[in-house]
């Protein structure tokens, strides 16, 4: 089980900083997205995650939903310590004017996807340390915890289709606490899906103790996806 205090800081962070996605988004409409299998829409019944999900987002970036399986949904709603083995988020990250315009703003965003994940992650990297160094500081200023990021390992894609692209990785993080510094080893994976006018992200996080987390961590992702593309066109 991931520590919960430790997991929360964490929580969307790491994957955009890995993946560098660079991202706004605008308009009001927020598109149906089915949760993922075995989970359930979180943020409506504890309204704290949805600060916490949109933590170091862009400010126009929209959340649709936090996701956690029920047990630990009742476990949170119950006043328990905080222990989730595994979430998943939906946010719609840019809105275009047209539909070509969001497919051109697709192939782009799958291309830079590609280019970075054919890369070593490579923390020193100017552009790397400025994005991961945004949610260290955005984590500093509103939670008042320190987070960190030994570094990261990207596994490869999981889903390539014309409207949907995404990646698996494995995360290695620190975290202070009153213990001291203790590390966080992740895994998780992250889906963009073009729906019409928007480009969705679909992710999870989950506790890396092997194989079998990835590949939690990528069916999950690649279920989710193909219940919303089984959902038809985007109307």
């Amino acid at each position: 089980m991931l520590p919960g205090n430790e997991e929360r800081l964490l929580r969307g962070a790491l994957i955009l900083a890995i993946m560098l996605s660079k991202t706004v988004a605008y308009g009001d409409d927020l598109p149906y997205v089915p949760p993922p299998q075995g989970f359930v829409e979180s943020s409506t019944l504890v309204p704290v995650l949805k600060e916490r999900a949109l933590l170091g987002h862009p400010a126009g970036t929209q959340l649709v939903g936090v996701y956690l399986l029920p047990d630990e949904l009742s476990a949170i709603m119950h006043s328990a310590e905080e222990q989730l083995s595994i979430f998943c988020r939906a946010y719609v990250i840019h809105e275009s004017a047209t539909e070509d315009d969001a497919k051109a703003f697709f192939r782009m965003l799958v291309a830079s996807a590609k280019e970075e994940g054919s890369k070593p992650f490579v923390l020193d990297d100017p552009e790397s340390k400025r994005i991961v160094q945004h949610y260290i500081d955005a984590t500093k200023q509103k939670l008042g915890e320190q987070v960190g990021l030994v570094g990261a390992t990207i596994l490869g894609s999981i889903v390539d289709t014309d409207d949907a692209y995404g990646g698996s990785m494995v995360v290695a993080a620190t975290a202070q606490t009153s213990q001291g510094e203790i590390a966080i080893p992740l895994t998780g994976s992250v889906a963009w899906v073009r729906r019409g006018k928007q480009i969705l992200e679909m992710s999870d996080l989950a506790q890396f103790t092997g194989r079998d987390s990835i590949i939690l961590a990528v069916t999950t992702v690649t279920n989710w996806v193909k219940a919303l593309a089984d959902l038809g066109p985007h109307s």
